[in-house]
């Protein structure tokens, strides 16, 4: 798969996750880094870099 296509639908899907739970992007980054759960509907490991609040702001 395409990486820009795998970037694009890891940014909606933090978006989708930042709807469902009412979060700012700031809680959204510290929940990604927290809650397993959210690490695997984003399909990112315990090694991968989550994108900070910036780009996920700009992406929306």
């Amino acid at each position: 798969m395409d990486r820009k296509l795998l970037t694009v639908l890891l940014m909606f899907k933090m978006v989708f996750l930042q709807k469902l739970y009412n979060i700012g992007d700031e809680e959204l980054k510290h929940e990604v880094n927290v809650r397993f759960s959210f690490l695997l509907f984003l399909g990112l490991s315990l090694v991968d870099a989550v994108p900070d609040a910036t780009t996920i702001w700009l992406f929306r």
